[in-house]
């Protein structure tokens, strides 16, 4: 009825608890790993905006509009990396070579069109 260590998920009390447990047991871990990667993404979001926040302020925003745009940008970068995957392609050790020379052309290029972004908006925030 118990069966052995060897054959317990063969035992009526072995398939009895499998069934019971692991599909809880995995929605748990996922649900987990959903949550780990959401953390990672919020992380990754909130440190590639604190430059926004100074940016900001250097180009003649108060300390409040600053953190408001700064916040924006930042939960903005999280639901787009969030909602369509990119997140996962840009954090360092994943995806293949194509993903890596695309993160690699994003890491060079965007920083020069997020610079012009900024001025833009400094220079004229009503503009759209």
């Amino acid at each position: 009825m118990l069966g052995t260590g060897e054959n317990w998920m063969e035992s009526a009390v072995g398939k009895a608890a499998i069934k019971q447990f692991v599909p809880k047991a995995t929605e748990v871990a996922e649900k987990a790993n959903r949550l780990t990667s959401d953390a990672s993404l919020m992380y990754m979001s909130m440190i590639s905006n604190t430059d926004v926040y100074n940016d900001m302020l250097e180009y003649g925003a108060t300390k409040k509009e600053a953190a408001v745009f700064a916040l924006a940008s930042m939960i903005g970068m999280f639901a787009v990396d969030r909602y369509t995957g990119l997140g996962e392609i840009f954090l360092n050790g994943l995806g293949d070579d194509v993903e890596r020379s695309i993160r690699a052309t994003f890491k060079k290029e965007v920083p020069q069109i997020w610079k012009e972004t900024i001025e833009t908006i400094a220079k004229n925030p009503t503009a759209k």
